[in-house]
């Protein structure tokens, strides 16, 4: 004889299919969640430019301090990501620039 789940001796409960159904697994929520509107704004007006800056900023305005891993996990789930930044040189001159482009490699 084929016993349903529903009522098998042996879990000693009576389930029901849709209680089997439910997924229920701990799933931590993040103490920033409560504040992650009020730190998304700010980051979009404020980028950081490290995610040590960005842990500082988090500790300044909520009080919760957290690693820059952490950091880094909390502003991807908010849709931001970590952008390499390029250097511009400091000594550089647009007409000699210019000029040589104009010598060099476009001599006709």
């Amino acid at each position: 004889m084929i016993q349903s789940l529903s009522t098998c001796p042996v879990f000693g409960v009576h389930y029901s299919i849709p209680c089997l159904k439910e997924l229920k697994f701990y799933r931590p929520a993040s103490d920033l969640k409560a504040h992650q509107v009020t730190l998304e704004a700010h980051f979009r007006e404020h980028p950081p430019k490290t995610l040590a800056q960005a842990a500082a900023q988090v500790k300044q305005l909520t009080g919760i301090e957290r690693s820059r891993e952490q950091i880094r996990q909390f502003l991807k789930s908010m849709g931001m990501s970590c952008r390499r930044v390029g250097v511009v040189p400091a000594k550089a001159d647009p007409e000699v620039q210019e000029t040589f482009l104009k010598k060099n490699l476009n001599p006709a």
